[in-house]
């Protein structure tokens, strides 16, 4: 799916095992259907990974938009960076204290970076089933799920022991 003109969809990661029953669908996909999704889409980096042993998982990866965090959060380490090159250094504790920050700063910044990515398991699924989740993969714009807090009245199913409210329950003193 593209927004602002952009393909979000970079790269998608198959892995499966050569010998496990639940990579079954997942290696019958890979024979069968992925060609064609190649065909489709062929912005997309397709990687197969085969590690015995492990249960089968695609992992989808997106590109990162400029008003992302992530994004914003990378521009400003790398200010900070060249900023810390600009100014000369006086003592060997200052470049120690500098790299430091940088390496705290590089962290942080590769900390959002992963939100972009969602890794769904495929273990047991016929290949149609993994065509539908590469489906949804390449149609979604790899942000994490947000979870809403419901603004609607609660209604109890007790009724209230002072009584119903109305218009005159506090009448006004005069």
């Amino acid at each position: 799916m593209a927004r602002y003109g952009k393909v979000l969809l970079q790269r998608l990661t198959f892995q499966y095992c050569d010998r496990m029953g639940s990579s079954r669908g997942m290696r019958e996909y890979l024979d069968q259907l992925l060609p064609a999704f190649t065909k489709q889409h062929p912005n997309v980096q397709i990687t197969t990974v085969q590690k015995r042993n492990q249960f089968p998982y695609v992992k989808a990866e997106y590109a990162l938009l400029p008003n992302d965090t992530a994004h914003l959060e990378r521009q400003l380490w790398q200010q900070a960076q060249e900023a810390a090159q600009q100014q000369p250094l006086r003592t060997a504790a200052k470049a120690k204290q500098r790299t430091q920050a940088a390496g705290a700063a590089a962290a942080a910044a590769a900390g959002p970076a992963r939100l972009n990515s969602n890794v769904i398991g495929v273990k047991h699924l016929e290949p149609e089933a993994i065509k539908q989740v590469v489906w949804w993969l390449s149609q979604s714009q790899g942000r994490p799920k947000t979870s809403r807090i419901p603004s609607k009245h609660i209604v109890s199913k007790q009724p209230s022991i002072q009584g119903a409210w109305t218009a005159s329950t506090f009448p006004t003193q005069q």
